[in-house]
């Protein structure tokens, strides 16, 4: 039973890590400014899974996100602000759900770690620019206001990937779709069977 378990989470983190990449690509963009639900799927993987899976979807997302724009020298640089996403909410994801409380239950904690997170990938994506103009060699003072700008779009989308989400996960949590996490207390395990 251990091994079918095992392979499911496996299989479901490789599907949440596709579906992160064909978010990336399915954007509303308007001039320099780009919003997408990416993020969407890091947020149901940070309120669903335990630290391992929620790191192994983001990661391969974002690095197949990154072979699709090619592999350059500040690669590992833009890896960086996406991963920022759940190395903060993951945590503290994990730790109410050992409590056995759901962060969809949370909605306040949740919007204010969703906007911090925002926050964070944005500042980061401002530094990664940067280190990017400074190894490439372009002019960054082009994209220091864009980068502002950005932040406010990806704060707001970040509001709304949330009300989207708590309704999808308590579903997805009613209908028993989802693996029982290993990290749960053994009561919360129980009731989710």
């Amino acid at each position: 039973m251990r091994v079918n378990s095992t392979i499911r989470r496996l299989a479901l983190s490789g599907v949440l890590a596709a579906l992160y990449l064909a978010l990336c690509y399915l954007d509303i963009s308007f001039g320099r400014y780009k919003i997408t639900l990416a993020a969407t799927v890091i947020y149901f993987v940070s309120f669903c899974f335990g630290p391992a899976d929620c790191f192994f979807v983001c990661f391969v997302g974002v690095f197949l996100d990154q072979l699709l724009y090619g592999l350059t020298p500040t690669t590992l640089l833009w890896m960086l602000p996406p991963l920022l996403r759940p190395i903060l909410i993951n945590p503290i994801t994990y730790h109410y759900g050992k409590k056995g409380i759901h962060m969809e239950d949370k909605k306040i904690l949740s919007i204010s770690l969703i906007i911090i997170s925002s926050l964070l990938v944005s500042a980061t994506n401002s530094l990664v620019f940067y280190l990017d103009s400074l190894i490439i060699g372009y002019p960054y003072k082009a994209v220091l206001l864009d980068n502002i700008l950005q932040a406010i779009i990806t704060m707001g989308t970040g509001v709304l990937e949330a009300f989207l989400l708590f309704p999808l996960v308590k579903a997805i949590r009613k209908a028993n779709l989802l693996p029982p996490l290993t990290w749960m207390n053994k009561k919360e395990r129980n009731d989710e069977k």
